[in-house]
């Protein structure tokens, strides 16, 4: 599995963070409240894959 992450650099330009080999190491939580937004709570972990395959890659927008 895969974790994407989308975000900005810090010069404002679009980023986006793909990690690889990524596992939930505990389990999945959300507080759900009728009025409000429900919140997820997950705690990944990243594992090293290879020395030819990178843990993560960034793209900035060009």
């Amino acid at each position: 599995m895969a974790l994407l992450i989308d975000g900005f650099s810090a010069e404002g330009a679009a980023r986006r963070v793909v990690v690889r080999k990524v596992l939930s190491i505990d389990n999945v939580a959300f507080a759900y409240k009728k009025d409000s937004q429900t919140v997820y709570s997950v705690t990944w972990g990243a594992h090293y894959v290879s020395s030819v395959i990178e843990p993560f890659h960034i793209m900035d927008e060009a």
